[in-house]
């Protein structure tokens, strides 16, 4: 009796860790540390035309996000403090944001960049959810998802913490 409990409780234990390991492989974004991120463009609210490739020479910070995400609008506000402590101080045009809405619903998006302090220029959604070109050509499947690129536009970080984010960044000025 002993031996059966804890046969099953031994499967019980195996199935859940492969499960964590399937979720976790899935949800890995498509691109990892060192590689070169990919380019893409968009028409910005503003009507100008936006190519990721334009920000070279500077740090640029991917935002993936959702109005409806409890932890994206927690993650707006911490870079709307990185961006207003960094952007308008010492570090004017080393670093940029670039948010990119997964949504459905254009109104709330815009809602929420206006209620979150979203201040920075860059922003865009094809309102199509998880099924938009930007966040599969990024492999995002879950949100935030925020990429850290280098000058060169490598990848160097995933999902920082915002005190490392804001540590980095004070610490680092794009050529």
């Amino acid at each position: 009796m002993i031996k059966s409990i804890l046969y099953y409780l031994l499967a019980a234990v195996l199935i859940f860790a492969l499960f964590k390991a399937v979720k976790y492989f899935y949800l890995k974004p498509s691109i990892s540390i060192g590689a070169q991120a990919p380019d893409f463009s968009f028409t910005e609210q503003s009507g100008n035309n936006f190519s990721l490739y334009k920000l070279k020479g500077k740090y640029v910070i991917l935002q993936f996000w959702g109005s409806w995400c409890g932890p994206c609008r927690r993650e707006n506000a911490e870079l709307s403090q990185v961006y207003s402590e960094l952007y308008k101080e010492q570090q004017q045009n080393s670093f940029e944001i670039v948010s990119i809405g997964i949504e459905s619903d254009q109104t709330r998006w815009a809602r929420a960049i206006k209620n979150d302090g979203m201040i920075w220029e860059h922003h865009n959604s094809e309102f199509a959810m998880f099924d938009a070109k930007i966040a599969k050509l990024y492999g995002v499947k879950q949100i935030p998802t925020t990429f850290i690129l280098d000058p060169e536009m490598k990848l160097i970080g995933i999902n920082w913490p915002t005190e490392q984010l804001l540590t980095f960044l004070s610490s680092h000025k794009a050529n």
